[in-house]
C-alpha cells in the first residue's frame, strides 16, 4: 500500500453502495498531467472509495466535474490486462469552483476547503 494524495475532477457522479453492511462512496478522479516526450496532455484515472457514514454525507456535495483532493492508501490493480490505481480514502477535500459545463454559479461554501476525515463523526460543513 502507498500513502497517496491526488487532486482532480470527478469523472462521473459518485455512487453510494454497501460493502458487508458498511456504506461505501465510490467515485473516479481524473488527474491531469503532461507527457513531455509525446508533448500531450495525459489523464490518469483513480478509482476511490470512502467507507462509512462520512461517505454518504459527502456524496450530497459531490457531482461530475467537482474539484477534489483525496488522501489515503493506494494500490495498483489490473483488470483485463490494464493497470489502474485504487485509493481507499481517509480524507476528501472539496476544492470549490464549478464543474466544467456548469452554467450555474457554484454554491457558496464558507468552509469548502475543509477536509472530511474518515475518523470524524460529522463533515465540517
Amino acid at each position: 500500500m502507498l500513502a497517496l494524495t491526488i487532486g482532480g475532477r470527478l469523472g462521473a457522479d459518485p455512487t453510494v453502495g454497501n460493502a458487508n453492511g458498511t456504506a461505501v462512496l465510490n467515485f473516479s478522479v481524473a488527474v491531469d498531467g503532461w507527457d513531455y516526450k509525446a508533448r500531450e496532455k495525459t489523464t490518469t484515472w483513480v478509482r476511490c472509495a470512502l467507507f462509512g457514514a462520512r461517505g454518504e454525507k459527502i456524496a450530497e456535495h459531490l457531482s461530475k466535474g467537482s474539484h477534489v483532493m483525496v488522501s489515503g492508501q493506494g494500490k495498483l490493480s489490473e483488470y483485463k490486462g490494464k493497470q489502474y490505481l485504487e485509493l481507499t480514502a481517509n480524507e476528501v477535500t472539496l476544492m470549490g469552483g464549478k464543474p466544467h459545463g456548469d452554467s450555474q454559479p457554484a454554491p457558496k461554501r464558507e468552509q469548502s476547503r475543509k477536509a472530511v476525515r474518515a475518523e470524524d463523526d460529522e463533515p465540517p460543513f
